[in-house]
């Protein structure tokens, strides 16, 4: 009678094993088996391993569902208008103005104007004019104009970084008060 009660005692507890888990098969390792509420169920789990992405700067990857086994990584891809980076540093090249002046593919610019206005109240005009402004993305584009009892200062400048050789044609400048009260400057920015 001991040995029965061992042996009853022993399957009540490898029935009460065999029931015992919530697991689905989409929760278990594909090709994996496992015994779950008294039923062997193959996993259908898909085996990701180490999951790698590269994404735009600013975009969004969607993680597949699956195992992955925490080697893999999500990395950003260089930015197409920064300058640089973390681990680069910038050098700055002042160029003498010209018109029709080149504009280099794949280099970044700074082209600044600053004038001084006649004394009648009207404000400087400042134009940056390219030979192709579609070879050209300007990243920044700042005009500023304020005035002191009626005499502006009128400051323009892009920051642009050059998709294909250009020529920068001309910053025009009218309106001004006289000799010496403009500037133009080019500056070439290189990672």
């Amino acid at each position: 009678k001991n040995n029965q009660t061992t042996v009853e005692g022993a399957l009540n507890d490898l029935y009460n094993k065999a029931n015992y888990g919530n697991a689905s098969a989409g929760q278990i390792l594909s090709g994996k088996t496992a015994l779950v509420g008294g039923n062997k169920i193959t996993g259908s789990m898909t085996n990701k391993g180490a999951v790698t992405k590269t994404v735009n700067p600013g975009g969004t990857y969607t993680i597949p569902a699956g195992y992955h086994n925490g080697s893999g990584k999500v990395t950003a891809s260089t930015c197409p208008t920064c300058i640089g980076g973390s681990d680069k540093e910038l050098s700055a090249t002042q160029l003498t103005y010209v018109e029709n002046m080149t504009l280099e593919a794949g280099k970044f610019y700074l082209i600044e104007a600053r004038a001084l206005s006649k004394v009648n109240g009207a404000k400087p005009t400042i134009n940056i004019i390219y030979e192709n402004s579609e070879n050209v993305t300007i990243l920044v584009n700042r005009d500023y104009g304020p005035n002191h009892n009626a005499v502006y200062t009128h400051y323009v400048f892009h920051l642009v970084k050059v998709k294909q050789s250009t020529k920068l044609k001309k910053i025009s400048i009218s309106n001004t008060f006289s000799t010496g009260s403009t500037s133009r400057i080019v500056t070439r920015l290189d990672p």
